[in-house]
């Protein structure tokens, strides 16, 4: 483990630490750790990090890099579409990811070992300094008192696309603790619930549309917490995931006593895939002395805290656009994941991704697994315009609450949608069944399908996918209300998807989960 060297130390007893180097191609995906002594008084460690180059400015060469990148995300397409599809998407990425950067996070580690947070991609800029004491800590930060021995910063290098990237970190350690305005929790006041409502709810439960991947300025959003809220506000929903990259210190600034629903969640981000811990009590943390714990070690810990465990985005572009993104977990336990995200951004925008998104949950599905399907937006920023329609992850839950809302995901009682409602239910020897729910067929007797669908704005097709093949189709005129009935007598364990797209370019509308 290397050292900072100390570089002064003033009459007031602040101590001043440096340690400089250089980052290369050989550090990928490999954690660094440096250890400082804290002595004993200190009330506030000062932190500064500057990286350059950060970007690599290279027209030609990002160009290369993000090639390489497209060639793996439509790897499973016939050659005929991969050309096609390669010209496409290489301006689209190309505009949107020039200049590819180098990527690394910035943890911190106290005298006793515990984990108090990272400082995001989004910090390290020159001159800017992070602080931490026992009342205050930048974004990303838990406040800690500073108990003196040795200390740990880790940087986990994601990605270098220069040559070579040198760094600088530099740390003060302070017998005072800086003047920073009081943290202001915020207020907010939605109106309640009515009395019809209420009585819906309690009497059959009810469907809540949420977003279910959500960053703020802890980590690489563009927002704060109340932002976010008031953006979520806007768009419809009842509820949102607040799933920040590997930190909780957002959890401090949720609205004590305010009536809008944020359910506690993180985003790991690992070298090899990232996934969704919602209702988390406290950080999971994807390393453990120096070396990247075992997935399913990391799921079982997510439940052991009674959270749920998301894949996110498996198939989304990876290495070096999006550094870590993609899902790579060879080891991977699928008996223990409870969902993944199998809609990613508009249909038309993530299709290739989805498509794939799709293959795999049919496949796991045909496994005799129960994954949940949802959607994600993975929102960043509340007042970016996507083209295309977004979809929302809507929940039948007994009450708008965290526990309420996580019971019905793990019951898989959702149905994703951007636009039409869609409620897809059974029966069976008398007894009601919704998506999710799992049917014990001790007789050979027919299963009675019904679906409805609410706010349908353009000619669509309904279909049933049955075990993984279309198993039933039909047109639907827009602009009405419509119910569909339909029965069949399985001869072996199934399960059955509802899906509707429009009847033009064949875009995804919504889909619910299986009743198998």
């Amino acid at each position: 483990m290397k050292a900072y060297k100390m570089v002064s130390q003033n009459k007031n007893g602040k101590v001043h630490y440096v340690k400089e180097g250089t980052f290369v191609k050989d550090d990928i995906k490999k954690l660094h750790y440096y250890q400082f002594e804290v002595p004993k008084g200190t009330r506030e460690i000062q932190f500064s990090f500057e990286l350059s180059p950060r970007v690599l400015k290279d027209p030609e060469k990002n160009r290369e890099l993000i090639k390489g990148a497209l060639r793996e995300y439509i790897e499973e397409y016939s050659e005929d579409d991969k050309v096609k599809l390669f010209e496409w998407l290489r301006e689209r990425f190309f505009n949107t990811v020039y200049p590819i950067r180098n990527l690394l996070d910035i943890s911190f580690y106290d005298s006793e070992g515990n984990y108090l947070g990272k400082l995001n991609q989004a910090f390290p800029r020159s001159g800017k300094f992070a602080l931490l004491n026992e009342k205050r800590a930048s974004l990303g930060l838990t406040p800690r008192k500073i108990k003196p021995g040795t200390w740990i910063v880790e940087i986990a290098v994601a990605s270098i696309v220069t040559d070579k990237c040198h760094y600088k970190m530099e740390i003060f350690l302070c017998r005072k603790e800086s003047e920073l305005p009081n943290k202001v929790k915020g207020k907010i006041v939605v109106s309640s619930t009515t009395e019809k409502k209420k009585k819906e709810i309690k009497e059959k439960g009810y469907w809540y549309a949420g977003e279910l991947h959500v960053h703020s300025n802890h980590s690489d959003g563009k927002n704060t917490i109340n932002e976010i809220i008031q953006g979520a506000k806007k768009e419809g929903l009842d509820f949102f995931a607040l799933t920040d990259h590997d930190v909780v210190s957002g959890y401090d600034f949720i609205p004590q006593n305010g009536t809008f629903l944020i359910i506690k969640g993180i985003e790991i981000t690992t070298f090899y895939g990232h996934a969704l811990a919602l209702g988390v009590k406290s950080i999971i943390n994807w390393r453990h002395n120096g070396k990247i714990r075992n997935i399913n070690d990391i799921i079982n810990e997510v439940h052991a805290q009674g959270a749920l465990f998301a894949i996110a985005h498996p198939f989304h572009i990876g290495d070096p656009v999006c550094a870590g993104c993609k899902w790579k977990f060879k080891e991977t336990d699928y008996r223990l994941v409870d969902m993944m995200e199998v809609w990613r951004n508009s249909w038309k925008l993530g299709k290739i991704e989805n498509y794939r998104s799709f293959k795999l949950w049919d496949k796991l599905l045909n496994e005799g697994l129960r994954i949940t399907g949802i959607s994600s937006r993975d929102w960043h920023n509340v007042e970016e315009r996507k083209n295309g329609h977004i979809p929302k992850t809507f929940v039948h839950a007994d009450s708008l609450s965290e526990d309420g809302i996580l019971e019905g995901l793990r019951m898989g009682h959702v149905f994703v949608s951007s636009g039409p409602l869609l409620f897809f239910s059974a029966k069976h020897k008398d007894k009601r069944y919704e998506c999710g729910d799992e049917i014990k067929l001790i007789e050979k007797e027919p299963i009675n399908f019904q679906i409805q669908i609410k706010n349908l704005k353009k000619p669509s097709r309904l279909q049933i996918i049955k075990n993984g093949l279309k198993f039933f189709d039909i047109s639907l005129a827009e602009g009405k209300d419509q119910r569909v009935i339909l029965s069949d007598l399985p001869e072996k364990s199934s399960w059955y998807r509802c899906e509707i797209y429009t009847e033009k370019d064949k875009e995804l509308l919504c889909f619910a989960n299986p009743i198998s």
